[in-house]
């Protein structure tokens, strides 16, 4: 009896040591440790802890730190840098993972490590991205939990989400003509507006599709491409993998650029060529996996991608993959009917923008909206590009070449009529990418040979970083030396009025002299409130 007390004693003591460091994480990390140690006993469920508690760690700061918190450490990071030369800045960042852009001058360098701005949104990401791993790591992101992400952190990018809402309302965009349009209804009318982001992949994919049957020889193949097992967390049924070596999504999602990098080296060595798109999409533990449509052409080509494809896929690992079910869930490879290739991916698309039809999702029974708020919160965490076309003509110059395509445009600018670049226009007007593929001269042309390509032009202003600003100002093309996209020139200015509410000077009201001192007594009437209206 008195051992077990002095142990209680002491494992209390333990505790509260561990969890002052836990920070905003101390709520879930106690509720899993009392789960754990039901289950596999104290001894096991100490180690998971610990073992938590030190990964929250980078370099110097917790990760379960606070914004308050995260202020101060910023604060403090900027000071450090004040006197600090270019390659001791670089030092100080690469301790946090923080990289500085790779065409950043020296004073750029400079103005980035003395922004407290700056550092309190990197830290921010790097603290957010170690509290899901932890989170992932002891048994929060599966399908019987939290699918693609943990609830704490779908919970913080929701509300992210609406603070940046609240940002865009409250700004103002006007233009020299005193036209001004708040930047949430600039933003509905952009691809960042889900809809119009759905719907123009499909427009694309659609007009793949029609190009491809328009020239006739060519295929579809739709392809899933998966990560070893060591970058699994967990099991489909819920059971930690015992592979697994620490990975992040983020590594599992470099691991699959790295693959995809030398089989495209291999098809152009071998003359393979192809195009399409890649949806990377989560497992329900948060793992990327790949799913591609390509085109290609219908002989000799189709054999030499798949088995290119499917070698690079196994390469690593090979020795798990002992069986046809483990073969096929590393590397997929389905043709599909060519005229049906575009309503095949259409699910895909939908599922990881706005579920749009989609119904419940299989691996968390969950509707289409609560879906695509956690795959929209997972790729957001991990820094993960969910879409990326595969060859064709760009889409800048279509959605550029888009504003200058009406009619009233041309007339505006005085475009005369010429062979080629009309047909660009007219292709773009009428949202047939099909058209305008063949207008840039087809699917599989080197961009060099486009005959449209986009120009740029330095801002007069420099950045905030007193660094040059690069615009697109329009279009070039081999029929016409520049055409101009931009019309208008935009000012961002805030909406919101600051009203200051001053109290008197004299804490004592003349007035009524029964009161006399009551304020001054409690406080009352030294205060100082700004509101906003």
């Amino acid at each position: 009896m008195h051992y077990n007390n002095a142990f209680n004693r002491d494992q209390k003591k333990w505790e509260r040591d561990v969890y002052s460091r836990a920070g905003i994480l101390e709520k879930i990390l106690r509720r899993v440790h009392a789960e754990t140690e039901a289950r596999y006993g104290i001894a096991q469920a100490n180690k998971q802890l610990r073992e938590s508690i030190d990964a929250l760690r980078v370099h110097d700061i917790d990760a379960a730190s606070d914004m308050d918190k995260l202020e101060k450490i910023a604060q403090w990071k900027v000071r450090l840098c004040q006197f600090a030369d270019e390659k001791k800045i670089k030092r100080i960042g690469a301790a946090y993972g923080i990289e500085f852009p790779k065409k950043t001058t020296e004073e750029g360098v400079k103005l980035r490590a003395i922004d407290k701005t700056w550092w309190i949104r990197n830290l921010r990401k790097i603290c957010l991205r170690r509290c899901e791993k932890v989170l992932r790591d002891i048994g929060l992101v599966h399908r019987f939990r939290g699918c693609y992400v943990s609830d704490f952190t779908l919970r913080r990018m929701i509300e992210r989400d609406r603070k940046n809402r609240d940002i865009l309302e409250s700004l103002e965009a006007v233009n020299e003509l005193g036209e001004t349009y708040t930047l949430a209804e600039l933003n509905e009318l952009s691809v960042s507006n889900p809809e119009i982001r759905r719907g123009e992949l499909m427009v694309r994919m659609r007009g793949f599709q029609e190009w491809a049957q328009n020239e006739g020889g060519w295929c579809n193949l739709f392809i899933t491409i998966t990560t070893p097992s060591r970058f699994h967390a967990y099991t489909y049924d819920g059971q930690k993998n015992e592979k697994y070596s620490g990975f992040t999504p983020s590594h599992g999602q470099q691991y699959l650029s790295d693959i995809w990098a030398d089989m495209r080296a291999e098809f152009a060595r071998n003359g393979v060529e192809c195009f399409g798109f890649r949806i990377a999409e989560p497992h329900h533990d948060g793992t990327p996996h790949w799913h591609l449509s390509l085109f290609v052409k219908n002989n000799w080509q189709k054999a030499s991608l798949v088995q290119t494809m499917r070698a690079h896929a196994m390469r690593v690992d090979w020795y798990e993959l002992d069986t046809e079910r483990k073969r096929e869930a590393r590397f997929k490879a389905v043709e599909i009917e060519l005229g049906k290739a575009a309503g095949y991916i259409a699910k895909y698309v939908a599922k990881n923008i706005d579920g749009y039809e989609v119904g419940k999702d299989h691996e968390n029974s969950e509707d289409s909206l609560k879906t695509c708020a956690r795959v929209k919160a997972w790729a957001s965490v991990w820094g993960i590009r969910q879409f990326q076309q595969i060859g064709g003509a760009g889409v800048t110059v279509w959605r550029k070449t888009r504003r200058i395509a009406t009619e009233s445009k041309q007339k505006e600018l005085g475009l005369p009529v010429e062979t080629g670049f009309d047909d660009i226009l007219v292709a773009c007007d009428t949202a047939d990418w099909s058209g305008y593929t063949e207008a840039m001269g087809g699917a599989t042309i080197p961009r060099k040979y486009r005959p449209a390509w986009l120009c740029y032009a330095e801002k007069e202003k420099a950045g905030k970083y007193r660094e040059p600003v690069k615009i697109v100002a329009g279009v070039s093309c081999i029929w016409k030396s520049f055409i101009n996209c931009v019309f208008h020139t935009w000012e961002i200015v805030s909406n919101m009025v600051v009203r200051a509410v001053v109290w008197p000077r004299s804490c004592v009201n003349n007035c009524t002299k029964k009161n006399r001192g009551a304020g001054a007594r409690q406080g009352e009437n030294y205060s100082f409130e700004w509101g906003f209206i």
